[in-house]
């Protein structure tokens, strides 16, 4: 893909220092084959306002399997604190991947802890953590390993999982945000689960800037870039076919 050299991705494919490139990809190959399937998918979002809009990254990445399946993707109500009546459809044909987005603006690992009955209302295949710019240093670990306990304990055969290392920030908040992934970094090493390095193809990008609205939230171009990473690191070409 265009968004992405082979460099960039295989950046983005990095894991905790101390893995090897082999681990790496065989974690990652679980959650492959959980989306390489034949059959259904069903996948639970826990995250922030990085993916909680039409045009971010989880609409994006959406749309990208609707190229060879069918996809049914629920949106969060940041307001009432319920599912948006409204859905978004993408494709007509191949294995269904259903989505339950419930990225929400300013939201903590606590936030999902908190309501997982509600957000995950049917048995994931595949749960995508995507939190951490609403951390602060040496407040994310905890929260983190108590949002994955939450999920394994709901459910008999807790589903696969992947963690994303978020995007970078500039200016003031870069370093300690910077300090904060690293700490999510070695504990999901530590703890065996598989990451998508969005943070490093932030950082290897060109135009590293243009990736910005702000200080922390990715233009639509970041968003492009995240989904692009997300889908290269864990869809097969085919999509499932």
């Amino acid at each position: 893909m265009a968004l992405l050299g082979g460099a960039l991705l295989a950046a983005a494919l990095t894991m905790a220092s101390g893995w090897h490139a082999a681990s790496a990809a065989d974690h990652l190959a679980e959650v492959r084959a959980v989306m390489g399937g034949r059959g259904p998918v069903v996948v639970s979002v826990l995250g922030d306002s990085t993916g909680n809009e039409d045009g971010e990254w989880v609409d994006l990445w959406a749309r990208r399997l609707g190229g060879t399946r069918r996809v049914v993707l629920h949106q969060w109500d940041d307001v009432h604190g319920g599912w948006l009546p409204r859905t978004r459809v993408y494709g007509q044909h191949g294995p269904s991947v259903t989505i339950w987005n419930s990225s929400k603006s300013g939201a903590q690992a606590r936030y999902a802890s908190a309501r997982l009955r509600v957000i995950q209302p049917q048995r994931p295949d595949l749960v995508v953590y995507s939190f951490g710019h609403n951390h602060s240093r040496g407040q994310v670990v905890g929260p983190m390993r108590a949002l994955v306990a939450a999920v394994d304990r709901r459910w008999p055969a807790p589903p696969s999982s992947v963690v994303l290392l978020q995007n970078p920030q500039l200016g003031a908040t870069a370093a300690t945000h910077a300090e904060v992934e690293a700490e999510l970094r070695r504990w999901a090493a530590g703890a065996g689960l598989p990451t998508i390095d969005v943070f490093d193809a932030f950082e290897a990008h060109p135009r590293e800037a243009s990736l910005f609205k702000d200080f922390r939230h990715p233009s639509p171009a970041g968003s492009a870039v995240w989904a692009a990473v997300v889908a290269e690191s864990i869809t097969p070409a085919d999509g499932g076919r």
